[in-house]
């Protein structure tokens, strides 16, 4: 289901991408960049409701990422190429989310 969801963000960055910034390259790579970060970060930060007690429960649960062999922990490590530790990249949800929200604001910064 999460490599889905990533696939179908990637796609969804790049065509709105597109659309925003037509002729300049660099701008529509940053903002293509941005997007797809800022959705990793959220989807590892994410918390949903399964009852309605109120409790919360994270989207991505840590066992999906711990053994760094999952699909989802190495769509995870092909984002995180930089990391000083991209092959054992993430070791959980609360890093990870922590580095792609990073990247995503330094992208952000870079694009404006």
């Amino acid at each position: 289901l999460f490599p889905d969801m990533i696939h179908q963000s990637e796609a969804y960055a790049e065509q709105h991408s597109a659309v925003i910034f037509t002729t300049d390259k660099v701008a529509l790579n940053l903002l293509s960049t941005a997007l797809r970060y800022g959705y990793l970060s959220k989807l590892c930060s994410s918390k949903i409701s399964l009852n309605d007690t109120g409790r919360k429960t994270p989207l991505l649960i840590e066992n999906s990422i711990k053994t760094a062999k999952s699909t989802t922990s190495k769509i995870f490590q092909q984002y995180a190429i930089d990391h000083p530790y991209s092959s054992q990249f993430p070791s959980h949800t609360s890093e990870a989310a922590s580095y792609f929200e990073g990247k995503y604001s330094e992208c952000l910064q870079r694009l404006f």
